[in-house]
């Protein structure tokens, strides 16, 4: 009998754990390392300071293959509202509903969905070995290996995988090992702005826990004589996730609200989103934590050499408007477990199809990403835009901000 193929997969997020269990789910062995803890066992460090994935129908194929789709969809809020909510309290809001439960917009805490993930993981004992708090280094693209050091120190060499995938993100390490090959191309742009995260948390009250504000709603606050944006998605919990658009340097900047101290944040908070006095009664706390994740849109090919494939945040990654990002990576593992079963594990006809479809979608994905940006930021005073948003939402009862972004 053949033995079964063995692969690495460098980098624990979404991407990470749903291609390990797709791959597993077809008699597949992985080992899967990722430098940050065990989310199961304690609170990953980063957890707190991303905001909510939007979730839509092109990533629910990879959830139901996986076996986790109810559970996704139990822990996310369903979103039926986008309000807008202007300096002088004008607001607007528009309804959109889903055909079924599956059209519906969701929103998502992302400690949430790497929970149900890692449980999910361990379900295949036999076939995926986990390395929680191991950092990788020394890609070597020619000799198909790589290092691992341990959370004891230990430093050993990794090789013999039939396939290694580069899941780890926008400053992926095997995407480093990249650069030295000719032929690979790489673009990564900043636009000047990045967000962190703030929160409306949930009225505890005596029969649980209850929304501050509207429900069931996706909320944004454009702030465009002052060049900020804030939005706001609702977690299954009463919580609302905001993030907060702010320049990096410069007036009202990130650097300018840091170096001058809360009471200036907290006056500027007040005088743009006056909601915020009475729905944010944590902010000092969140201030005093807040860390700035810089907004960069990032393409390269190809996605793979040697024994060595990208996927995800490692091979494109886009301003995160439009949710662009989650749901595309999503679909690319749906992608890669549908072309295993299709070539039967010919690696060189899966990488080659994988690209040919894929490449051109995410090129796109980073223009409809700052398209959305723009939108968002600068273009819903405008009484045509809304009109047009209306009738999207109208018309597009699914996927909404990202049909609104194809035509911006």
């Amino acid at each position: 009998m053949e033995k079964p193929q063995t692969y690495a997969v460098l980098g624990a997020g979404p991407v990470g754990y749903v291609l390990s269990i797709s791959l597993a789910l077809r008699g597949y062995n992985v080992e899967l390392f990722e430098k940050r803890s065990d989310p199961l066992t304690t609170q990953q460090s980063d957890e707190w300071r991303s905001t909510n994935f939007l979730l839509f129908q092109r990533a629910f194929p990879a959830f139901r293959k996986i076996g986790v789709l109810d559970e996704v969809l139990q822990f996310s809020a369903k979103m039926d509202k986008l309000k807008i909510i202007l300096k002088d309290l004008d607001e607007f809001e528009l309804n959109y509903k889903g055909k079924s439960q599956e059209t519906f917009a969701y929103s998502m805490n992302r400690k949430e969905i790497q929970k149900i993930l890692a449980k999910r993981i361990k379900d295949f004992p036999e076939n995926i070995k986990v390395n929680y708090n191991t950092s990788i280094s020394n890609v070597k693209i020619d000799q198909s290996s790589f290092d691992v050091k341990h959370s004891d120190g230990r430093v050993e060499t990794k090789s013999g995988y039939d396939m290694i995938f580069g899941t780890d993100g926008i400053h992926s390490v095997v995407k480093e090992a990249f650069f030295s090959i000719p032929g690979f191309s790489y673009l990564r742009e900043y636009n000047g702005y990045g967000y962190t995260e703030l929160q409306i948390p949930a009225f505890e009250a005596a029969e649980g826990n209850q929304f501050r504000v509207q429900e069931k709603t996706f909320f944004h606050w454009p702030r465009k004589e002052v060049d900020t944006h804030m939005w706001g998605m609702p977690n299954y919990d009463g919580n609302i996730n905001i993030g907060l658009i702010l320049k990096i340097t410069g007036e009202y900047s990130f650097e300018y609200f840091k170096s001058s101290g809360f009471e200036v944040f907290q006056k500027f908070m007040f005088e743009q989103f006056p909601e915020t006095r009475y729905l944010m009664p944590n902010m000092k706390d969140l201030y005093e934590k807040c860390q700035l994740t810089r907004i960069a849109s990032m393409k390269c090919g190809p996605w793979r050499y040697g024994n060595f494939q990208l996927i995800g945040d490692s091979a494109h990654c886009q301003n995160p408007f439009g949710a662009l990002g989650f749901n595309g990576h999503m679909e690319e593992c749906s992608l890669i477990a549908d072309l295993l079963d299709k070539h039967e594990s010919n690696w060189n006809q899966i990488s080659d199809e994988f690209y040919a479809i894929r490449k051109p979608i995410s090129d796109k994905m980073n223009e409809y990403g700052e398209a959305q940006f723009s939108l968002m930021k600068y273009k819903l005073f405008d009484e045509q835009i809304q009109i047009m948003i209306f009738f999207k939402l109208h018309f597009n009862q699914s996927d909404f901000m990202i049909q609104i972004s194809y035509n911006a």
